[in-house]
């Protein structure tokens, strides 16, 4: 994600001189944007998608559709629509998977951690610390990212462009159906983020509601036995 991240970036922030109009930027193929799309499309099929099925606490409807809805845009986009857009929605998005990445390694961590006796007390606190620390992480990037500038692009960019180009008499007929269902895809994935972004404000509010009563217990325990 890291490298994805980056690379998307890069040519995100370069844009090539025929990204000045909207077909420019939808239908002047991006050699770039169709390798980050390949190169997505081999993840998830190799990794992503096997691993949502093989472990019980992902294999969810939400993350194994992202997973495949992901994987039929990469394919589009690594054939009939390699588009300069293609660098944002497989790239520079990815931005935030990398402190989601570690809030889900230091929370699996603290959880197993916190249930084994042969782990110190400092140490669980330390995890803890870092689980919290990544989760706020995590959160920022994920509204800036996600919820913020992935809705903005595409409903106040992509989306118009595409519309723009459909409505072109110019525009082949090839080109129609894959705009149409990067039309429809980009905005099923805008209406996703935003839903587990309400899911992420949901879980970590009642994690620390528990921590919270967790301590008051402890402290109560402890008041009585003094």
């Amino acid at each position: 994600m890291i490298f994805c991240a980056v690379f998307g970036l890069a040519g995100w922030l370069s844009p090539p001189a025929t990204a000045v109009t909207a077909a420019g930027r939808l239908l002047v193929v991006s050699d770039s944007a169709r390798w980050l799309a390949a190169t997505l499309l081999g993840l998830l099929l190799v990794w992503d998608i096997p691993t949502c099925l093989r472990i019980q606490r992902l294999r969810k409807p939400d993350m194994l559709g992202h997973h495949v809805a992901m994987a039929a845009t990469a394919f589009v986009g690594a054939t009939a629509l390699p588009t300069h857009y293609g660098l944002y929605y497989m790239g520079v998005v990815e931005l935030s998977s990398i402190p989601l990445t570690a809030y889900d390694q230091y929370d699996r961590a603290y959880e197993i951690g916190s249930s084994l006796d042969d782990v110190t007390a400092e140490r669980k606190r330390r995890l803890r610390s870092m689980r919290d620390l990544s989760r706020t992480v995590a959160a920022v990037a994920f509204i800036l990212v996600r919820a913020i500038d992935f809705t903005r692009v595409t409903l106040t960019r992509f989306v118009p462009d595409a519309l723009a180009v459909l409505s072109s008499p110019a525009t082949a007929a090839t080109f129609v159906l894959p705009l149409r269902f990067m039309i429809v895809s980009s905005v099923c994935f805008a209406a996703l983020q935003l839903y587990w972004f309400s899911m992420f404000v949901r879980i970590s509010l009642a994690q620390r509601a528990r921590e919270k009563r967790k301590a008051e217990k402890k402290r109560a325990k402890e008041a009585s036995a003094e």
